[in-house]
């Protein structure tokens, strides 16, 4: 260990040099301090000073103050050598940044004595230094993984399509990761997927499940599946990928196009909470199943609760971490404080006014858990929504008449598929129809106009052709239920039938006389059509505007709708075969 000897007398310097020789420790010298601060940039590695105070040119104190500041973080122990003794001058030498301090004349047992002492302090500073050193580079580190971390689970969790009208969701983590996930997608016809999921544990080793299950959720209700199918997919993956002890709360949620029904599945969560426009609760929808991640497949329950919903139903679903929140006495917010917190929000927005009442019962208290709800708000009454899109798609025609060309090259193609009784019973026999449609050239926007156009001819053939559903029963509101619980009592028992859908692509040369005088009028004759039949082997059933204007006033679809998105609509085969046609733009 290399030690400094600060001195101005050299015969002092000498005994010391003597002394310390012979106990191993490397010897520097300097006759002041100016002499001294020198020597010590020289010689990084100094780890021990034994300071004389009264020197010539630099005196001792002025030196240990400028040593200990170039040393800065290091320890450098500074031994005053001194024949003070009164204390205000002994006081002095400590102040200025010394560490201890020897009587003159020196006693060499007490001398070594204190080196050792101080050179095992010195020596667990060095520990500790390099420990330090280490921790901060792992700390760097570690921050920086966790960067490049958030960065995937951000594109993962929120992109493109994620943020849907009328949903509101929160979520707030204990931890930088978070082990609770929301999710949110608009289906190709209008209706409305929301996912939320609440890992075991928190953090990291919790977040990872959210990943696969955002890949699973977009890819799926981007093409309009099930939501049975959703979580089945779901519940699979996780039992492949997460151990033993870690599984998924989750519920799932579809509301229809129209926003008059709603499909659950919940595992292992709490109530999910219908309320009216006035935040009464009209219902509970409470767990049915076990949560993802646990059961194989073969015993993986997906059945829903299926719901017809009033005009501006709210609905609320939340993780554990709402009603577990504890104050500072350990108390938990529980359910009644959360029922209400939600019957006292009167119609306003559900998700700020529960946070504020959350808040206000933990008064300061520390997040113990991850947090998160999500609140989908749900209007039935579409006949505004239908003109306003309406409207919307005039002036997207408009703007893009003189300028958009992209579609006069697109292949003319034909595509067909039948649909037996058991393929009808399944919520997601459309299933691929967009992806087809986009794949032949079709751009988004107008796939999803199809897909609309497609499922609601698709529902007419299915429930009047095939399962001679009354429509007159929907002209009275409480007549829905009644009309939904046939229709799935009649699919049920469908032994035979089907319905055929046949779609193809018309270049612009093969237009009709009527279409040709609608291409005019639009200044577009470049413009290929895509063309609709469904047929199906029903009774057929008798069309009227009457029949069709009571069902709109009722409903917000019908031909009305249809009429809007399509540019020609024809029946044929006593109702049996509608024939539809779009211009592609």
């Amino acid at each position: 260990m290399k030690v400094l000897v600060v001195d101005d007398q050299a015969d002092n310097r000498q005994l010391l040099k003597f002394i310390l020789d012979d106990y191993g420790f490397e010897y520097y010298e300097a006759s002041n301090g100016k002499e001294a601060l020198d020597v010590f940039a020289q010689h990084a590695g100094i780890a021990i000073i034994l300071m004389d105070v009264n020197m010539p040119v630099m005196d001792g104190l002025e030196a240990t103050r400028r040593i200990k500041s170039e040393a800065g973080n290091r320890f450098v122990p500074v031994i005053f050598i001194t024949a003070l003794d009164n204390p205000d001058s002994l006081r002095e030498c400590l102040n200025s940044g010394g560490d201890d301090f020897i009587g003159k004349p020196v006693d060499e047992v007490v001398l070594i004595s204190r080196l050792e002492v101080h050179k095992r302090n010195y020596e667990s500073y060095q520990t500790i230094a390099k420990q330090n050193q280490e921790l901060i580079y792992h700390n760097e580190m570690t921050n920086c993984e966790h960067a490049v971390v958030d960065h995937v689970f951000k594109n993962v969790i929120y992109r493109p399509g994620s943020e849907v009208d009328g949903v509101t969701t929160y979520v707030s983590p204990v931890a930088m990761f978070n082990g609770d996930v929301c999710l949110s997608k608009k289906s190709v016809g209008g209706g409305i997927y929301s996912f939320i999921g609440d890992f075991t544990g928190h953090g990291l080793s919790a977040a990872i499940g959210t990943m696969p299950m955002a890949d699973i959720f977009f890819a799926m209700s981007s093409k309009g599946a099930a939501i049975e199918a959703i979580v089945r997919e779901m519940n699979t993956k996780l039992m492949q990928i997460l151990p033993p002890n870690m599984f998924c709360c989750a519920i799932i949620i579809h509301i229809s196009n129209d926003h008059r029904r709603l499909r659950v599945w919940s595992g292992g969560m709490h109530e999910v909470y219908l309320l009216n426009e006035d935040s009464d609760i009209i219902d509970l929808v409470r767990s049915q199943h076990m949560p993802l991640g646990l059961l194989e497949d073969f015993e993986f329950e997906e059945d829903v609760v299926e719901i017809l919903l009033p005009p501006k139903t709210r609905v609320l679903a939340y993780t554990d971490g709402l009603v577990e929140a504890e104050n500072h006495g350990g108390e938990q917010f529980g359910t009644n404080r959360l029922r209400a917190a939600v019957l006292s929000s009167k119609g306003q927005s559900l998700i700020p006014h529960l946070l504020n009442a959350v808040t206000s019962f933990k008064d300061g208290a520390d997040q113990d858990d991850d947090l998160s709800m999500v609140e989908v708000f749900c209007d039935c009454e579409r006949q505004q929504q239908v003109n306003l899109k309406a409207e919307a798609q005039r002036n997207v025609r408009a703007q893009k008449l003189k300028t958009d060309t992209h579609l006069a090259n697109v292949l003319p193609w034909q595509f067909k598929i039948s649909l037996n009784a058991a393929e009808l019973r399944r919520d997601d026999a459309l299933l691929n129809l967009v992806s087809i449609l986009q794949a032949a050239g079709v751009e988004y926007a107008q796939s999803s106009l199809s897909y609309t156009i497609i499922s609601e001819l698709f529902n007419n053939a299915l429930e009047h052709g095939l399962l001679q559903l009354d429509s007159s029963l929907k002209s009275e509101a409480e007549g829905f239920e009644q009309y939904y619980d046939t229709r799935k009592q009649r699919l049920h028992e469908l032994k035979e039938g089907n319905i055929e859908i046949d779609l193809s692509i018309r270049p612009p040369e093969t237009l009709t006389k009527t279409e040709e005088k609608y291409v005019e009028e639009m200044i577009m004759n470049t413009k290929p059509f895509l063309d609709i039949i469904i047929t199906d082997s029903g009774d057929g059933f008798t069309l009227s505007e009457d029949s069709y204007e009571k069902e709109e006033s009722s409903y917000g679809r019908g031909l009305e709708l249809l009429k809007a998105l399509c540019h020609s609509l024809e029946y044929s085969l006593g109702g049996r075969r509608v024939h539809a046609s779009l211009l592609l733009e």
